[in-house]
C-alpha cells in the first residue's frame, strides 16, 4: 500500500467531516455532565457512567432512576427497555438494508 503525501490535506478533510458530530457530541456530554452534577455525581462516577454506557438516552434515564434511589437493576432494567426500540426498528427495516454495504 503506497502511503500518501497529503496526509495532512486527509488530515483536514478529516476534521472537517466530523466536525458537526464532534459539536453534537460535546453538546450533549456537557448537558449529561450537569445534569449527572447537579444529581450529585461525582466525576469518577460521570465518567465512568459515560465510558460504560453506550446509549445517551440510556445514561438520562440510569441518572434519573439512581437519583431517586431505585439502584442499579432499575437502571439497567430501564436502559435495556428504552434501547430495546432500536432492535425492533432495525428489525423492521432488515430488508431495506440488505442489499446496502
Amino acid at each position: 500500500m503506497k502511503q500518501s503525501n497529503n496526509w495532512y490535506l486527509e488530515l483536514l478533510f478529516g476534521v472537517r467531516d466530523m466536525l458537526p458530530m464532534s459539536v453534537a457530541a460535546a453538546t450533549y456530554g456537557l448537558a449529561f455532565g450537569l445534569l449527572a452534577t447537579q444529581s450529585g455525581f461525582n466525576i469518577f462516577q460521570t465518567i465512568s457512567m459515560s465510558a460504560l454506557v453506550f446509549g445517551g438516552s440510556s445514561q438520562l434515564v440510569a441518572i434519573e432512576q439512581l437519583s431517586i434511589g431505585l439502584g442499579a437493576a432499575s437502571a439497567i432494567l430501564a436502559g435495556s427497555a428504552l434501547n430495546m426500540r432500536i432492535l425492533l426498528v432495525t428489525a423492521t427495516m432488515r430488508n431495506v438494508l440488505a442489499a446496502r454495504p
